[in-house]
């Protein structure tokens, strides 16, 4: 505890984490299991992420001249600490590159027979979901509105306990811009409706179904671990033979793009778990909170329901979230498809005049860090700890701390993986 007194780290540690699960229980796990390198370098840095381990920065209070150290963040998109402040600046960015017109909320999900497949060949079908969703919807756009609808889309690939549940969340304009003897005008979809869902999940299984048989005919599929035994085309046969769930819902009365946008920011920068939901940690086995959509509460929400889980078990399920390297949750340009693709400005310029708004779109805010903080409660995020008047400054970098020299600051009493939260 020698240095304890003297080095002050500004970084907190969750009480329990996700990082305490991969620290005590990944060893066993790689005993039982294959771990990709994406799964390995999402571990590597959940492990390391606002510790030690992954160096820092000196801050010097302006006033009386205290001084901290903080631990850098990891970045990784899979890290239950990181990217809030990111979901922030793309919720900005979104928000002003929307169209001003009402949105619905649409939920392509895929049937879970594909789960093993998708496993072992993620980057080839979630390529194939989208592309699906996007010949689907355009053509039901033109179809029944008579033009172009503008969507944006967001890979989610958990549910509440983990489990694989690969679907599209979307944001889908109440409305078309359609070309007429006249010129260009927009079309608004009919108050509470938008396409025959029931028409469009059919579509998209079948369209699925066509694009992942093609896949196979062609080798373009990894038949290893979980679906080696798989027989794809008897696979497709069972999965066309079902009726596939797809959710589309009307924007509320009241209700501004904002609010839609905010929902689908849960799903942006974000991963399957946040810490605060772990309860325990005990015995080789991980208990945590999740809510049971099937059980509606008195609100109408998901009931409040605690899993245990062997740790690597709760690893496994984990790690099936890992995206590949190339790959991105929130896809940017390729996630915006229609009046939304990155070559359509033009035509977005020209449904804002056509719905009654400026030509020029507002100009994208950048957030600023502190101001950031303020905005979520942390009041005098950077105000010195020690005489509560001066401003802490951002001092020198210092290198990741490894190997011996990381041993030895534990021993000495510096908390390396950060001061322990109190309650």
């Amino acid at each position: 505890m020698i240095l304890r007194s003297l080095v002050d780290v500004a970084t907190t540690k969750p009480e329990l984490e996700v990082a305490d699960i991969f620290r005590q229980h990944f060893d066993d796990y790689l005993q039982r299991r294959h771990c990709t390198r994406e799964e390995f370098a999402a571990v590597r840095a959940i492990m390391n992420c606002r510790t030690a381990a992954m160096g820092g920065h000196v801050r010097v209070c302006d006033g009386c001249g205290k001084v901290q150290i903080a631990y850098n963040s990891c970045n990784h998109r899979s890290c239950p600490k990181c990217g809030a402040f990111e979901k922030a600046q793309w919720l900005a960015e979104q928000g002003v590159r929307l169209l001003p017109v009402p949105h619905f909320h649409m939920v392509f999900t895929v049937d879970h027979l594909v789960n093993g497949i998708a496993y072992e060949n993620p980057e080839e079908i979630y390529n194939l979901l989208f592309g699906s969703m996007n010949e689907v919807l355009r053509a039901f756009a033109e179809q029944y509105l008579g033009g172009k609808v503008g969507y944006t889309a967001v890979l989610h690939t958990w549910g509440q306990s983990l489990q694989h549940h690969l679907h599209l969340h979307c944001m889908v304009t109440g409305g078309a811009l359609v070309k007429t003897a006249a010129g260009y005008e927009w079309r608004a979809s009919p108050a509470g409706f938008l396409l025959p869902v029931v028409a469009l999940s059919a579509a998209l299984r079948d369209k699925f179904c066509q694009g992942l048989r093609r896949l196979h005919e062609r080798k373009k599929l990894k038949l290893v671990g979980e679906c080696a035994e798989t027989d794809v085309a008897a696979l497709v046969g069972r999965m066309q033979a079902k009726k596939w769930e797809v959710y589309i819902g009307a924007p509320p009365e009241k209700a501004t793009v904002t609010h839609l946008l905010d929902y689908l920011g849960r799903y942006v920068h974000r991963t399957a778990i946040s810490n605060h939901r772990i309860r325990k940690l005990e015995q080789g086995k991980v208990t945590f909170e999740y809510y049971d959509n099937r059980q509606e509460d008195a609100t109408g929400k998901g009931s409040k329901k605690v899993m245990t889980l062997p740790a690597v078990e709760f690893i496994r399920r984990f790690l099936r979230h890992v995206l590949p390297f190339q790959y991105k949750r929130a896809l940017g340009a390729p996630g915006h498809y229609g009046l939304y693709a990155s070559g359509n400005t033009l035509w977005r310029k020209a449904v804002r005049l056509l719905v009654g708004h400026s030509f020029e779109p507002p100009e994208a805010p950048r957030l600023e860090l502190g101001e950031w903080l303020q905005s979520i409660g942390v009041e005098d995020a950077f105000r010195c700890p020690f005489c509560q008047t001066g401003t802490m400054r951002l001092g020198r970098d210092f290198a990741p701390i490894r190997g011996f020299a990381l041993w030895l600051l534990a021993l000495l009493g510096v908390p390396v993986l950060g001061q322990e939260a109190t309650a």
